[in-house]
């Protein structure tokens, strides 16, 4: 088998899928907001964006505002990137690096849960059946 065989075969295993994310604001207080980007492959054009003001303490960002994004399963799938910014009221800003990257499975069900955690400074990523993922966050 010819490498492009090869590589058309994966493409041809492959399914996007339709997933949604919220945030929960577990920092410890009121943000002024927080942003939340999804990147198949951490390509740009392959990327959703959203962001949400005002996000009190203990609440999750509303239901019927998710974050919309474009998942890939299937045998040699692109990784799913993420990437977040908290912006407090002081005006400090904590982000992740810019290439963490967690995948949702074929055996999750597309809705996403992200926290920001103020106590520990960590972002962590929950799907419905695969294990998530937790990264820290640095001030900028």
């Amino acid at each position: 088998m010819t490498e492009q065989q090869t590589t058309a075969d994966q493409q041809q295993r492959r399914t996007l899928h339709t997933g949604y994310a919220r945030v929960y604001n577990g920092w410890g207080e009121d943000l002024a907001q927080i942003t939340l980007r999804h990147r198949r492959d951490n390509d740009p054009a392959k990327e959703e964006t959203k962001t949400w003001r005002a996000v009190k303490t203990a609440e999750w960002t509303p239901e019927n505002d998710k974050l919309k994004f474009t998942y890939e399963t299937g045998m040699g799938s692109d990784y799913d990137y993420w990437w977040i910014k908290v912006v407090t009221l002081n005006n400090k800003t904590y982000v992740c690096k810019d290439n963490f990257y967690c995948s949702v499975s074929s055996d999750d069900d597309g809705n996403v849960k992200v926290t920001v955690d103020g106590a520990s400074k960590e972002m962590v990523i929950e799907f419905s059946s695969s294990s998530g993922c937790t990264v820290s966050l640095d001030e900028e």
